[in-house]
């Protein structure tokens, strides 16, 4: 057991645990592993697919479940088990297609996709979407989250129709005027942390969380404690309880030193 208030910490990585480079700083590095031995378990939630989380799991030793997707996925690092699994129905894939298009048909579509264990990402073109081909009609593809960019009336436009249309069936998120990333109802890095809160039995008001985008809103809003980077978006520096230095100027282990090292 921690002697420390908090007993886990939830780590964004872009832009948080990431420096600008893309890399875990030195001093990041340390204090993560200070942390875990203190007896506070760390995890990752990313906007990220498994695979490009799995190296930063492995290189920081944590031996938690990491959140994948902006909460789509919550994988075991032991032997990669799946814990939790929250893709879009194929049905609302094809829905969502008909509805993006009607506003603008050149829009190309990102899906990220999972096979499995086995994630891949794939650029399905408009001029693909009529036939809705496989591996979009392949019962064993999860499609996990679309994404797209456009002109900002375009996307104004769509949101208010899947808001208005599949507001039951999916969630959204819009890190700008230009594009739109859209999951299954109820997915949220918030919603994945509660869920492994609960299988750890922690209480909210002993999780730390740090963010820096509109995907870590809900999460430092619910949390305990959230932290916001000194580069976060202005709407997280906002709701967040806390705040610490940049990504520049290694901010994780500046919250760990004060708020779970002290």
């Amino acid at each position: 057991m921690s002697a420390t208030l908090y007993q886990l910490l939830a780590l964004d990585l872009d832009g948080t645990l990431l420096d600008p480079r893309g890399e875990v700083s030195q001093q990041n590095y340390e204090a993560v592993l200070a942390a875990q031995q203190t007896g506070v378990k760390v995890v990752l939630a990313s906007g990220r697919a498994p695979r490009e989380i799995r190296e930063i799991h492995r290189y920081l030793s944590l031996t938690t479940p990491f959140i994948a997707i902006d909460g789509a996925i919550i994988l075991n690092h032991n032997k990669d088990r799946i814990l939790v699994h929250n893709p879009l129905p194929h049905p609302i894939v094809h829905s969502l297609h008909t509805i993006i298009h009607r506003h603008d048909p050149a829009i190309e579509i990102h899906h990220e996709m999972q096979h499995g264990l086995d994630d891949s990402r794939s650029v399905h073109r408009s001029e693909m979407i009529g036939g809705l081909e496989s591996p979009l009609t392949s019962t064993s593809i999860a499609i996990n989250k679309l994404w797209f960019t456009g002109q900002s009336a375009a996307i104004t436009a769509i949101q208010t129709h899947i808001q208005a249309e599949l507001h039951h069936a999916c969630s959204w998120l819009a890190f700008d005027d230009i594009s739109l990333s859209l999951y299954a109802k109820g997915t949220s890095k918030a919603h994945a942390l509660q869920w492994l809160a609960a299988r750890y039995g922690i209480p909210v008001s002993q999780i730390m969380a740090i963010g820096d985008n509109i995907n870590d809103l809900e999460m430092l809003h619910w949390a305990g404690l959230g932290i916001a980077m000194a580069n976060a978006h202005v709407n997280i520096r906002t709701i967040a309880k806390a705040e610490t230095c940049s990504n520049s100027d290694h901010g994780v282990a500046r919250a760990i030193e004060r708020w779970i090292l002290r």
